[in-house]
């Protein structure tokens, strides 16, 4: 199945017919993400979130332990169970189509197609397989649904478990999108076997994690991203574009542990970051505590790298973006 993308400035008259509810899936490295929405499909608007919930699932992380680069059967059960359970919850609204796509830990195991279609026909829930193209694209159309600016004047910034994007629209009608491979599986990975020197088959978390570690991943995290951001992402930002963190990094994780309603800046990170070094999974807490930490340090580094004053959190997914575009998503 292929995407059209289409962001829709017009508003016409519609009838009931256009109303429509949908169950949406964002299969990501780390969690599966569910939402169940009223969506006014000829407007393309989410009029009504009727239900959220989120699964953790490590596909990202099995998928890195795997000698052949595989989505083992283990793992492929734990994906099933998700998808089953928040199915079941979604049921309750009776909704028309159930949708997912699948991200960065399918793209890159070997038999990531394959696992997909065996879960779509195991759950009855059509799912794709999208490029990270099309990932940020959805992203973007989700956030710019809820931003008041200007189209050209947002940056959506997302971090998943396995991948990164940010991604803006500039006046010539282009997308600028930047593709990182930095996330927050593999930064956590990055941590434990490049700074800590551990093996990450045997450590599954960086934590507790010293003052040295965290200024040593920082910098290895800074200069990746000044080699590897595009200049145009760096200009969009330099002009003063609103950026809009979106995915479950930006908004449970950083969001979380700042405490702040919606805005963070380099003051409330370094002060969060601060308080958690030296600490425990336990003492952290949550089914997240192995990537918490480490995830604030990566925010932190490419908001140094690329001189990000504030980003402000949006509870949104690629759920989100499914729900809007339905079958016609982006080419």
């Amino acid at each position: 199945m292929k995407y059209l993308f289409v962001l829709v400035f017009a508003t016409f008259a519609y009838g009931d017919d256009c109303i429509k509810v949908k169950a949406a899936f964002d299969i990501g490295s780390g969690t599966t993400k569910m939402k169940v929405g009223r969506v006014n499909t000829c407007l393309q608007k989410i009029e009504k979130i009727l239900l959220e919930a989120n699964e953790p699932v490590a596909y990202k992380e099995k998928l890195q332990n795997h000698p052949k680069n595989l989505l083992g059967e283990d793992i492929q059960q734990d994906g099933l169970n998700a998808l089953l359970k928040l199915k079941k919850m979604a049921q309750a609204y009776s909704p028309v189509s159930y949708q997912a796509v699948a991200t960065s830990a399918f793209r890159t195991a070997d038999n990531g197609e394959v696992v997909a279609k065996k879960l779509a026909i195991d759950s009855g829930i059509d799912i794709d397989v999208i490029s990270q193209k099309e990932e940020a694209l959805l992203g973007f159309a989700a956030a710019v649904s809820k931003s008041n600016k200007e189209v050209s004047q947002v940056l959506v910034w997302d971090i998943g478990g396995g991948s990164m994007q940010m991604t803006s629209y500039n006046k010539l009608g282009k997308f600028d999108i930047y593709e990182g491979k930095i996330a927050s599986a593999s930064f956590k990975k990055l941590i434990i076997k490049n700074v800590q020197k551990h093996d990450p088959k045997e450590v599954k978390t960086p934590n507790p994690i010293s003052k040295l570690d965290y200024q040593t991943s920082k910098n290895a995290a800074k200069a990746y991203a000044q080699s590897t951001v595009p200049k145009t992402i760096k200009e969009k930002i330099q002009s003063g574009a609103q950026v809009l963190g979106i995915g479950g990094v930006h908004y449970y994780s950083v969001r979380g542990q700042t405490k702040v309603e919606s805005k963070y800046d380099h003051s409330t990170l370094e002060s969060t970051i601060s308080s958690k070094l030296a600490k425990h999974d336990a003492d952290i807490g949550g089914d997240y505590a192995s990537t918490d930490v480490s995830n604030l340090i990566l925010v932190k580094s490419y908001m140094e790298a690329l001189n990000i004053k504030e980003v402000e959190a949006f509870r949104i997914n690629l759920a989100d973006g499914v729900l809007l575009s339905g079958k016609s998503l982006i080419k």
